[in-house]
């Protein structure tokens, strides 16, 4: 999901004016989109949130275990039957190529 999805709803509700789903999720996703709250998440420099997650073999990895010594850490979420998801797989590799020494390493983590 992303920004786009407000233009999607726009549309919709364009023909659906009176739907009550389309109307409350365009409300919804304009205020998740709004560049006031959009400015309360984490910006340049701001300490990111440890997590993590199973992999398949059943591993558990945290955030902090991949950034290690490195200084960033660029995460890529996408599922294989997202089509927008897709579309960002040359993006990340253009990343790792811009920035090859800047300790940004192309390490995938399938969970």
């Amino acid at each position: 999901m992303g920004p786009w999805v407000v233009e999607a709803l726009r549309s919709l509700a364009k023909l659906t004016p009176e739907d009550p789903w389309v109307t409350e999720s365009l409300a919804s996703w304009e205020e998740a989109f709004d560049p006031e709250t959009l400015a309360k998440l984490l910006g340049p420099g701001d300490q990111a949130i440890d997590f993590g997650g199973e992999t398949l073999h059943g591993d558990v990895v945290r955030t902090t275990d991949l950034l290690g010594n490195n200084r960033y850490l660029l995460l890529e979420f996408w599922a294989s039957w997202c089509g927008p998801c897709r579309l960002e797989i040359p993006h990340m590799k253009q990343s790792l190529r811009t920035f090859p020494g800047q300790g940004l390493r192309n390490r995938v983590l399938y969970c």
